[in-house]
């Protein structure tokens, strides 16, 4: 049976362009019509000799992409280039794409044309941006009746002394909620690229105990603090905090009750060191790249599961490298992890 290959572009979900060596466009199938809000080739393919390309594509940023750095030119040059996304504006508005391009080769190799796969993505980041909002939304509707709860229990604590030890456990579970929350926040201001610190001079033991005393008496008393440096630093004070936390929580979250938890406090002239030892489960070889992408728990699912939504570490990472600094760890299943932090002492950013 033969087949006819415009019937065969034209069943495909996607858009499909080819051009010749000279630019110019010499095919595409329906869906790629219906992309650039065309009818026929000829309204889109380029006049008086002029080499074919979309005046109006822009880059992720929504600037114009230079013609020498459209996908065609650098796919007729022999690159194979992936975009993850690509806009397309005209009337009806902005269209995003994700695409594919690469060179067309003939029996010898040499360069004869180049073809783009695009895929119309529009609705799929509409859909993102409005789940973004809800959860934006919802995390700030969150903290005004947390940030009252939390006022109310602190002033039921110097009430009612006998109610104490009550009052202190509700304060602690409002403070989780909030550091989730501010994780969330944290998270899509990292995807939206909003990102901002705020800089100011704090000591490095100060951003630690402010981290241990968001953790139950009983947990905070299994972590050791060992500060050998107490360096002033210039970093955002509650980010920075948050991150230590999120470090520091993990690593109880997966240590036996009966063990503790080490942390190394060191400087140089330059750089602050913080190290977090764990006599855990440790974490399984084959999950140790993955420790810090989004949503991800290496022990999700198993007995060992502790909760959480897996952004802590995330977050964590995130911030340590907009102040300019790395983090990284050791494990070993069955024996435990250390974390180790360094960071320019004067927050440099990245």
């Amino acid at each position: 049976m033969e087949l006819d290959l415009t019937t065969v572009l034209d069943t495909m979900a996607v858009g499909v362009f080819i051009c010749d060596a000279k630019h110019e466009l010499v095919a595409l199938n329906h869906t790629a019509l219906q992309i650039v809000g065309a009818k026929t080739i000829d309204e889109i393919r380029g006049k008086d000799g002029r080499p074919f390309h979309f005046p109006r594509v822009r880059g992720e940023d929504g600037k114009p992409i230079p013609f020498e750095k459209m996908p065609f030119e650098r796919a007729l040059s022999g690159e194979e280039v992936v975009t993850e996304m690509e806009l397309f504006e005209d009337e009806r508005g902005m269209t995003m794409l994700r695409t594919r391009t690469a060179p067309l080769r003939d029996r010898e190799g040499k360069i004869i044309g180049a073809v783009k796969v695009a895929v119309d993505v529009t609705k799929e980041y509409e859909l993102a941006r409005v789940k973004e909002e809800f959860i934006r939304q919802a995390a700030h509707e969150l903290k005004t009746p947390v940030s009252v709860i939390k006022a109310n229990a602190q002033s039921l604590a110097l009430d009612t002394p006998p109610e104490e030890r009550v009052v202190q456990a509700l304060t602690r579970g409002v403070d989780r909620i909030d550091g989730l929350i501010n994780s969330l926040l944290d998270l899509l201001d990292l995807q939206g690229g909003l990102f901002s610190f705020s800089r100011l001079p704090v000591r490095l033991r100060e951003l630690v105990d402010g981290a241990l005393s968001r953790l139950p008496a009983r947990a905070a008393r299994r972590v050791h603090v060992i500060a050998s440096s107490d360096v002033c630093v210039e970093w955002d004070e509650a980010r920075m905090r948050r991150a230590f936390y999120a470090i520091i929580d993990n690593a109880l979250k997966y240590s036996r009750p009966d063990t503790t938890v080490e942390i190394s406090l060191t400087s140089t002239d330059s750089i602050a060191r913080l190290e977090v030892r764990d006599h855990g489960v440790g974490i399984p070889a084959e999950k140790q790249s993955r420790m810090f992408e989004k949503f991800f728990r290496a022990h999700a699912g198993t007995p060992l599961d502790a909760g959480g939504i897996g952004v802590g570490l995330f977050v964590a990472r995130a911030i340590i490298a907009q102040h300019g600094g790395r983090i990284w760890f050791d494990s070993e299943e069955n024996r435990g992890s250390t974390f180790y932090v360094e960071l320019p002492i004067e927050g440099e950013s990245r």
